[in-house]
């Protein structure tokens, strides 16, 4: 993995024995990548990540898996809205049982008598 330091004035990379000023490039495992680039100085990260040539590819995969989550994300809201208003329209159904219920209770109650 490639990164680039972006961090003032200097990146000490201890594992690697290595010493960087802002705008060097370094290469590292993925691994290792990954945990560097979670690290951040003043709350702000310190490397950034330097796609490399082949990863024109890879980038237009991830667009498009972007752009699918994005679909499913959207489809996933409009079906929750049917679901709730679905929902409504039972709960509805259910108190307009409920007093429909209670009237036919009364009717037989009363003939009983």
């Amino acid at each position: 993995m490639k990164l680039r330091v972006i961090a003032k004035p200097t990146l000490t990379l201890k594992q690697e024995n290595m010493v960087l000023n802002v705008g060097e490039e370094f290469e590292v495992t993925e691994e290792r990548g990954a945990e560097i680039l979670k690290a951040t100085f003043n709350g702000k990260p310190v490397v950034e990540y330097v796609p490399s040539e082949g990863s024109a590819e890879a980038d237009e995969r991830i667009k498009a898996l972007e752009e699918q989550v994005a679909t499913l994300e959207a489809e996933k809201a409009s079906l929750v809205e049917e679901l709730e208003a679905a929902n409504k329209l039972l709960a509805e159904d259910d108190s307009e049982n409920v007093n429909e219920n209670k009237k036919n209770n009364k009717k037989d109650k009363g003939e009983d008598k």
